[in-house]
């Protein structure tokens, strides 16, 4: 039975120098395209702006969530922070720990409950493990457990608005489905595997957070649709 963990072996096969296959993605919108596996090796120079806005301005003890194959993690830990680094491949946390990362765990965000964080940092358009807008409620209290009192959530979010052509006339934001959840296939040597994925725009998403209790403030925005945010707990009246 060949191994499920496609993204494991993706990350496996490059770290190791094989490199032999491509991993492919598509989503409703956008058709086959090659996700070149070294984006997730990148160094400190190869990170767009924004990715180096939320570095920055991460503070205390850290968790990467989504870690991938560690490369925010590794810059995280140069600059003295105390980082866990978590994400659903064992194969790329495999990676992450032969390439130094000190904490890496083998964890869906809906099982991890190590807590105390001052920083949760949500990369790659992180926002997405929400999977829908509706799942932001479970993701949120998630959130809740994870930082300590006065902590924050910095995570990335892209609007994919312009990858469609909407009914002339009609307001994107009222259609059904909500045209930022997507369903994404990806696929690594024959093998493929189907999961949801949010792409969200900041009105809607500053909408929802503020139902669930949270702020939204946007920190950069690289005109190209993504966006990085800043998200605390609101505090009550």
């Amino acid at each position: 039975m060949k191994d499920t963990d496609l993204f494991g072996r993706a990350m496996r096969d490059y770290h190791t120098g094989l490199g032999l296959h491509k991993l492919r993605v598509r989503t409703q919108v956008v058709d086959w395209e090659d996700l070149p596996v070294s984006h997730f090796f990148r160094t400190w120079d190869d990170f767009p702006e924004l990715e180096q806005e939320a570095i920055d301005r991460c503070r205390g003890r850290v968790l990467d969530m989504g870690a991938g194959a560690g490369a925010h993690a590794l810059e995280l830990q140069a600059k003295g922070h105390a980082v866990t680094a978590v994400d659903n491949s064992i194969g790329a946390v495999d990676v992450m720990r032969s390439r130094g990362v000190k904490t890496a765990t083998c964890a869906n965000w809906q099982d991890f409950k190590d807590a105390y964080y001052d920083t949760v940092l949500l990369l790659m358009n992180g926002i997405g493990l929400s999977g829908t807008l509706q799942g932001l409620a479970e993701f949120t209290d998630k959130w809740d457990e994870w930082l300590n009192p006065d902590g924050q959530v910095l995570f990335e979010s892209t609007d994919i608005a312009y990858v469609y052509k909407f009914p002339e006339g009609s307001n994107p934001l009222e259609l059904e489905p909500y045209y930022g959840e997507q369903t994404y296939r990806m696929k690594y040597d024959g093998t493929e595997v189907l999961f949801p994925w949010l792409f969200a725009d900041a009105k809607s998403l500053q909408v929802e957070l503020q139902k669930l209790g949270w702020s939204m403030d946007i920190l950069y925005d690289d005109g190209n649709g993504s966006f990085l945010v800043r998200s605390k707990r609101l505090k009550s009246l």
